[in-house]
């Protein structure tokens, strides 16, 4: 009986953790394509600003 419970809770708490890991992967990936993204506008902006001069 302590057996089955003690592996149910195991697979609980890594259930768990997988679920939060694959939270902040998301979040981290989100907020890397925005970083991305800017960085490629700011690009383009000063690219467009050198060819008017």
């Amino acid at each position: 009986m302590k057996k089955k419970k003690r592996s149910q809770i195991i697979k609980l708490v890594l259930l768990i953790s997988f679920l939060i890991l694959f939270g902040r992967f998301i979040y981290s990936s989100i907020a890397a394509l925005e970083h991305h993204q800017q960085n490629k506008q700011i690009i383009i902006e000063k690219s467009e600003n050198h060819q008017m001069k």
